[in-house]
């Protein structure tokens, strides 16, 4: 809503590099579609990038995903060495998401087995995709509660999530939307 481009929203998260110690890791989405712009903002400063995503000269590489109802299975390279685990959620945004984490355990040589382990124990916080199964008379129905401030990214996220979740029976899936009022003019 404050800013007059995209263009200008990369630029100022590139900002942050400017309080990385030279030496200290930038861990960018290399497919982004501003990865040059922020990767250049970030060397300039003298800091190292790790780039994650799905180009193969990443240095985490998702290699296959498999998006489900309620989870997420990935294949992935991290720094050269194959890597399988699950997602405890469902979204190709958090496939993407869990790149960007084992990016950061690769940048700090921790343990790879023990941080994708740990991501099949994730679960969806309130207004990001929290699943909550009502009992109703005509049966059970499951509401997919993604309130959080939604932007047009995320909400074709949550839609794409939306139309993978199997209805039980002859059930049906519906949306329900509200405003994006962050957007300013734009917002209609």
């Amino acid at each position: 809503e404050n800013f007059a481009s995209v263009e200008k929203i990369a630029d100022a998260k590139a900002e942050i590099f400017a309080g990385v110690e030279p030496g200290g890791v930038a861990i960018i989405n290399r497919d982004n579609e501003y990865f040059a712009r922020l990767a250049a903002s970030a060397t300039r400063t003298g800091i190292k990038v790790v780039e994650f995503g799905s180009h193969p000269s990443t240095d985490v590489h998702l290699v296959k995903q498999v998006l489900l109802s309620d989870c997420s299975s990935v294949s992935a390279t991290v720094g050269g060495q194959a890597m399988a685990y699950k997602i405890g959620m469902p979204g190709a945004h958090l496939v993407m998401n869990s790149l960007s984490v084992l990016a950061a355990v690769y940048a700090l040589g921790a343990d790879l087995a023990l941080a994708g382990f740990a991501l099949g124990e994730l679960e969806a916080p309130k207004g990001r995709g929290r699943r909550h199964h009502i009992e109703l008379p005509m049966g059970t129905i499951t509401l997919i509660d993604e309130s959080y401030n939604a932007n047009p990214t995320s909400m074709r996220s949550a839609l794409a999530n939306l139309g993978q979740t199997v209805p039980l029976g002859r059930g049906r899936r519906i949306a329900v939307l509200g405003d994006m009022l962050e957007l300013g003019p734009d917002e209609k």
